[in-house]
């Protein structure tokens, strides 16, 4: 039987730290190069007292859109949403990262959205982090959206 020679415990940690840190630098490469660009169309049936059960709702969210680089993405996912044809649709916040400028582009990117009664906005909480909250609020205020106050 050979010798088990012990890792020093220094080496262990520095192993251990270097495996962690990969593992972290991998799913914040992933979260911020792969994911905002992934687009998925989930159906779910909720049936629901009171409410028709062919009411088709779409919900849109998380769009953290940025200026030159969600462009193309926004615009399909427009468009994919009209294919659905939805009764209505739900933004639920979270629209821009800390960049204002971009909420005007985004807006025109939304206008062609389609829905059979009303287009609900909602802001999220990433919208309340920074000053330009009251700007998301007064150009969501459009007559296509109807703004809810959460």
């Amino acid at each position: 039987m050979g010798a088990n020679p012990k890792m020093p415990r220094r080496q262990l940690l520095q192993r251990l730290f270097n495996v962690g840190g990969g593992a972290a630098a991998g799913a914040l490469s992933y979260a911020h190069f792969v994911e905002p660009s992934l687009l998925s169309i989930t159906r779910q049936s909720l049936p629901m007292r009171h409410l028709s059960p062919s009411l088709k709702a779409a919900q849109l969210t998380d769009l953290h859109f940025r200026l030159g680089s969600d462009d193309a993405l926004l615009a399909e996912t427009v468009v994919l949403t009209n294919r659905e044809a939805p009764d209505l649709v739900i933004l639920t916040g979270n629209y821009i990262v800390l960049d204002d400028i971009a909420l005007a582009s985004m807006i025109e990117l939304l206008k062609p959205l389609q829905a059979e009664h009303v287009i609900l906005v909602v802001l999220g909480n990433h919208n309340g982090w920074y000053p330009g909250e009251s700007t998301v609020r007064q150009q969501m205020r459009r007559p296509e959206f109807e703004f809810l106050c959460n």
